[in-house]
């Protein structure tokens, strides 16, 4: 049978969260959650003269984890495990025109697409690792998508290590997300 679900905690900005992973501890007592956590702002529509809109766009997206110790039916407060940069964009829209012009940029990055392992109990220590696709957003030097790694120190998380997959800062190439795996 199936029990009632449960509700991730959202950071006090986020708007939104998605993709959870699950994994549990080699002994079953903790059960740990990785996942998106988004907040996003947008300013109302202003009507330009002549036609169309403009309006500015802010987000940001991390990577977060949190625990349970009775089996997913409540969860700890989240903790970033890879942090991503804010970034924020105006868009004008001509409503004749085939889209929106961009301007105005500040470049940042998002996580999405997150991944969790735990090494088994026989290991000794036991960090969490996670992984997460690293998008780069109104950026033209940084990779357009890159898988990053982190894992628990006891702590917090350590300094991400980022593997860029793509050739050139302009590259269309895509990264579709890395699975971290532990083992003894």
């Amino acid at each position: 049978t199936w029990s009632d679900g449960a509700v991730l905690p959202l950071r006090s900005s986020a708007i939104a969260c998605g993709g959870p992973v699950l994994s549990y501890s080699s002994d079953g007592r903790l059960l740990f959650a990785a996942y998106q956590d988004f907040r996003s702002e947008g300013s109302e529509r202003e009507p330009l003269p002549g036609g169309g809109y403009q309006y500015r766009s802010e987000g940001d997206s991390d990577i977060v984890v949190s625990v349970s110790t009775n089996h997913g039916r409540t969860w700890s407060a989240s903790s970033v495990a890879l942090d991503g940069e804010p970034w924020g964009a105006t868009f004008t829209c001509d409503v004749d025109g085939p889209g929106c012009t961009v301007s105005d940029t500040d470049p940042g990055s998002n996580y999405s697409r997150a991944s969790i392992a735990l090494p088994p109990q026989e290991c000794g220590r036991r960090p969490v690792y996670v992984t997460g696709t690293r998008g780069a957003q109104f950026d033209p030097d940084a990779p357009r998508f890159a898988i990053a790694f982190t894992r628990s120190t006891g702590q917090g998380w350590a300094s991400p290590a980022v593997l860029d997959f793509t050739t050139e800062p302009s590259s269309l190439e895509v990264v579709q997300g890395g699975q971290v795996a532990a083992g003894p």
